[in-house]
Parts: structure tokens; sequence; C-alpha cells
């Protein structure tokens, strides 16, 4: 499954490689359409063309019984129970070809996210950090302290939330970080990178 992601992901670096100095939008809708175009062309071969006509054919004329024999209550049940079945036969048809697409759909859509679903923090906005400390640290009394790196500006002094054993600091990004910051747990020092201040693609 890793070779399959990895080869997957180089397809979708190769395609959206001349977009990335443009709008995300012109990216992710040329994706979009060639995803439109692949679906209906892996529909169009997996699918049984003939049956579904001829099912959707039924359907509609079930949808016209129906109308014609709507003050015949026995026939209309019958012809509600033939519609309903029809439907059913409507939606395994189409089972197939969804089975097919499902796999490179969720590659793409995996792919898609870690293209268009972050991007870092730009200067003048701010952020929350919120550390979750272990059980055997309460943090209401745990010695608590951040270092920011130059760019980053610590805002708040920490919120201590005794319910979640969470301690939060609100953060400003002034200009690109190069370097982690320093949460100190009762004299211990975790690193947590931030991406900060980098030009979006």
């Amino acid at each position: 499954m890793w070779w399959l992601m990895q080869a997957f992901g180089f397809i979708v670096q190769l395609l959206l490689l001349p977009f990335t100095r443009l709008d995300p939008w012109a990216g992710l809708l040329f994706v979009s359409l060639l995803t439109s175009l692949f679906m209906l062309f892996i529909y169009k071969k997996t699918s049984n063309q003939e049956k579904i006509k001829q099912t959707k054919s039924l359907i509609k004329a079930h949808l016209l019984e129906m109308r014609l024999f709507q003050h015949d209550y026995r026939t209309l049940l019958q012809t509600q129970k033939n519609l309903l079945l029809a439907n059913l036969r409507y939606l395994s048809l189409n089972l197939k070809p969804l089975l097919v697409m499902i796999i490179p759909l969720f590659l793409l859509l995996s792919q898609l996210n870690l293209w268009f679903g972050y991007r870092s923090f730009q200067p003048g906005e701010t952020f929350l950090l919120k550390v979750r400390l272990t059980p055997a640290v309460e943090v209401d009394r745990a010695s608590l302290d951040l270092e920011t790196p130059p760019g980053l500006t610590v805002e708040t002094p920490v919120l201590r939330i005794v319910d979640e054993n969470e301690a939060d600091w609100r953060i400003r990004v002034k200009e690109a970080v190069a370097a982690p910051l320093l949460v100190i747990i009762n004299g211990e020092k975790y690193r947590k990178e931030i991406a900060a201040g980098l030009q979006p693609a």
C-alpha cells in the first residue's frame, strides 16, 4: 500500500506542477476536471449500460403506471413494490463501477488533502497552541513556560484548563519562522515545529 501511495503522490505532483505558482483553485479545478473525465470513462467501461438503460426505462414505466392507476389501490401497491425492486436493481448495477472507482478516489482525495488541506500561518495571524498533559502531570501545579523563536510573539499568559489537563497560549506570527518553539514543563523542554511565514504554493 505504501508504494501505491507514493506512486499516486508522484502522479498528482506532476499534474499540479504547472499550477504551483497560481491560485490553488486553478490546480484544484484542473484535477477535478480530469477526475470527472476519468470517472466517466471507468463507469462506462465497468458498467452494463444496456441493463442500466432497460432498468431506467422500467422505473419510468412504473412511475407512469402509478399515475394511471392511482385510484386502484391493489394495483398501486403492486406497482410500488415493483418500483422498489427496480430501484434496487438499478443500485446493484451501479455497485460494480462504484467499487472500482472508490480506491483511486480515496488515493486522490488523500493526496489533495496534503496539497490543499493545510497552509502555514501568515504574518499578522494568530493561532492557539494547545498542550495536553499526561495524567501524571497536573496542569494546575505544573511549572509551564514557553520559549518562542524570532518571528513569534506570545500574546497571552498560559491558560490552564484543569478539566482537560491542558495548557493554552495564543501566539501571533510576525515574520517567517526558522526554528521550533520550546514548551517547558517542570524544567523539561519539548520541541514543537511551527510552519509560519512560508509563502503559499
